[in-house]
């Protein structure tokens, strides 16, 4: 699974759910430099081990060109890893614009068999409170 990691720590609420609904093999966190806090929040809640996950940082989060090209080697990792495409899931759920538009892209490109993003009711500030998520795949 490659699941884009923001940098608003209420996200983490959201990408931990996917993570334990999903219940991938191996995840691959796209992050930004400013996604530090929620990736910790994020590993606290899951309780990963190292060898279960893998960080990679976009060269240009506000890009949607590179970040495209930064997902695609992540894709490309995976499959020389063992992985198969179709297998894979794309979570585009956080992150900015630019690299969930990025990450559909890559999916596309390297066709990935699924998409996936997390709903809710939506709380104060358009933000999905913790316990209302659902995924959408």
């Amino acid at each position: 699974m490659l699941v884009t990691v923001g940098v608003v720590s209420t996200v983490s609420d959201a990408i931990a759910f996917v993570i334990r609904d999903k219940r991938p093999d191996f995840v691959v966190f796209l992050t930004t430099e400013q996604s530090d806090e929620t990736m910790s929040a994020v590993l606290e809640k899951l309780a990963l081990s190292p060898e279960k996950y893998t960080r990679r940082r976009v060269s240009d989060e506000k890009d949607v060109e590179k970040c495209a090209l930064d997902f695609r080697d992540a894709v490309r990792d995976l499959k020389t890893r063992g992985f198969d495409a179709q297998d894979l899931m794309a979570d585009f759920t956080s992150g900015t614009k630019a690299m969930s538009e990025a990450l559909v892209v890559a999916a596309v490109e390297e066709s990935i068999g699924n998409l996936s993003y997390i709903t809710g009711d939506h709380g104060e500030g358009g933000i999905v409170p913790s316990g209302t998520e659902r995924a959408i795949a």
